[in-house]
């Protein structure tokens, strides 16, 4: 899994993690019926905002 998340550019599965749950929170906010689908589509925005997305957690700390 770690090898997984590295090859992702994070640096491993708990920072992967967070970062998958603040989205899927974000996501739930936005979606009030709470349907998500978690398609190659999907998983690829995640990935592909994740400098931005962790910038944006860590100034909520």
């Amino acid at each position: 899994m770690t090898k997984f998340c590295k090859s992702l550019g994070f640096t491993g599965w708990k920072e992967f993690y967070i970062f998958f749950r603040y989205e899927l929170d974000n996501l739930k906010k936005l979606n009030h019926f709470y349907r998500l689908n978690l398609s190659k589509n999907t998983v690829n925005y995640l990935i592909s905002n994740h400098s931005a997305m962790m910038t944006k957690l860590l100034n909520l700390f």
